[in-house]
């Protein structure tokens, strides 16, 4: 087995949550293929490696977009869960366009302990896509 050290990715940046908040992020899509120059193949990825680095690439991301808003002048405070904030954004300001996250926390109490059971799967996407968060599963 030859060590590949490339793979294709794409890219997706959204400047608002599935509710229509402001919420700029990025999704990155990792193709199953890397390119074999010894063997010259395109090959499937052992993603082991790839999935330990998430931490690691969500903090890279969430750094270089506070470096990049400090360029424009934001001052930036970090928090406890690895993000940031904007200083002088209230949170009654965040709390307001934050529906998306709103959601997501009324689903999960509706689930024992948070956990999605494969029975449960299909009506769970369903509510967290079409804002059904009061119906039981």
């Amino acid at each position: 087995m030859n060590r590949s050290v490339n793979f294709a990715a794409a890219l997706f940046t959204h400047d608002t949550s599935r509710a229509l908040d402001p919420h700029l992020h990025t999704h990155c899509i990792v193709f199953n293929a890397t390119f074999d120059a010894v063997e010259n193949l395109w090959k499937a990825l052992q993603n082991y490696e790839l999935l330990r680095a998430r931490k690691f690439a969500g903090n890279a991301y969430y750094h270089e977009f506070a470096r990049e808003l400090q360029s424009f002048g934001c001052r930036i405070r970090n928090r406890v869960r690895a993000d940031f904030a904007i200083e002088g954004m209230s949170d009654e300001l965040c709390e307001r366009f934050s529906k998306r996250h709103t959601k997501i926390m009324q689903v999960n109490l509706l689930l024992p302990r948070g956990l999605i059971f494969a029975k449960n799967a299909p009506q769970f996407v369903l509510m967290m896509k079409f804002g059904a968060a009061n119906r039981v599963l």
